[in-house]
């Protein structure tokens, strides 16, 4: 998809989400001198060969100027393009207005995405992707009892496994072996993870070791 960032309105929450972009994106990023740095963290996923982006310095500080470079720009792309739709990250809800032209006014019908971050404009989207699938579960909301049972629980069994495998010659493997727990429901599946990842000798003699452990 292809996202308008107005980085002067929403600085580095406006990059919420970053990390679910790929290489199929494309981002423009509006900034001036006012707002002229990023959280590396987010540089290093942004300015990467494999990523599309693009910087659009404010040339001349006016009043909403860079509201105005948006908004051209996105004419723009949508006459070169065609593309059915774009997304817009600002917490400046003048530009709704821009949602109301592409959808009833102009003869070329574009969705136009308003959110306030990356996050919320691929929820909007509703592409149905494995990008939009991963922002759902990340995003959505959880008891939060819940939550902290399933973490009580989670080192409940790490503690268990360790003083299983402890002065065995898995010890030092306990990491793998808490990982191949994390990833599989059954004694079957316990059993074929353990073979794939120790070989059939040492995969059958840690899960002889680990089998009986409850999860």
């Amino acid at each position: 998809m292809i996202y308008l960032i107005d980085y002067e309105n929403v600085k580095n929450d406006g990059f919420m989400g970053y990390e679910f972009l790929t290489s199929e994106d494309i981002l423009y990023i509006f900034y001036s001198d006012s707002v002229p740095n990023i959280r590396k963290q987010i540089s290093l996923k942004l300015f990467q060969p494999s990523m599309d982006v693009r910087l659009y310095k404010l040339k001349t500080a006016r009043k909403n100027a860079i509201d105005f470079y948006i908004a051209t720009k996105l004419g723009e792309l949508i006459a070169k393009t065609q593309v059915p739709k774009v997304a817009v990250v600002t917490k400046d809800h003048g530009f709704y207005s821009l949602t109301d032209f592409w959808a009833h006014v102009s003869e070329t019908k574009c969705k136009i995405i308003v959110e306030k971050d990356i996050a919320d404009c691929i929820l909007k989207s509703g592409n149905n992707d494995e990008q939009y699938r991963q922002v759902k579960y990340q995003m959505m909301s959880v008891p939060l009892e819940n939550a902290y049972n399933e973490y009580e629980q989670q080192k409940d069994l790490e503690g268990r496994l360790k003083a299983q495998l402890a002065g065995t010659e898995f010890e030092e493997d306990c990491p793998k072996v808490i990982d191949i727990f994390a990833h599989t429901e059954s004694k079957k599946g316990l059993y074929l993870s353990s073979l794939k990842q120790f070989g059939r000798e040492r995969g059958t003699r840690l899960y002889a070791s680990i089998r009986d452990v409850k999860r």
